[in-house]
C-alpha cells in the first residue's frame, strides 16, 4: 500500500512538470520568442527572436510562380543552383 501511494504521487508529479514545460513553451511562443528546432526559409534565430534574411526573399517568392508554371514544386537543389542559390 505505501508502494502505491509511492508510485501515484511520483505519477501525479510527473504529469504537473509536463504540464508546467508546456504551459512555459506557449506562453514563450505566445511572446514570439524562438523556441529552436529548424527555423523557416527565410529566417534565422538571432538570441530568442526569429530574423528575416533578405537574401533569401528572391528565392522565397519564385517558388509560388515556379509552382504555378510546373504545377508541382520545384525540384530543390537543382532548382537553387539554376537560381544562383548554394546548396
Amino acid at each position: 500500500m505505501t508502494l502505491n501511494m509511492l508510485l501515484s504521487f511520483a505519477h501525479f508529479k510527473r504529469e504537473v512538470t509536463a504540464e508546467r514545460i508546456l504551459d512555459k513553451i506557449a506562453a514563450s511562443k505566445a511572446e514570439g520568442m524562438w523556441m529552436g528546432g529548424a527555423p523557416p526559409l527565410g529566417y534565422h534565430p538571432e538570441g530568442r527572436a526569429p530574423v528575416f534574411v533578405e537574401e533569401h526573399a528572391k528565392l522565397i517568392r519564385a517558388v509560388p510562380a515556379l509552382c504555378r508554371d510546373r504545377q508541382r514544386p520545384p525540384a530543390g537543389r537543382a532548382t537553387r543552383c539554376r537560381a544562383g542559390q548554394s546548396a
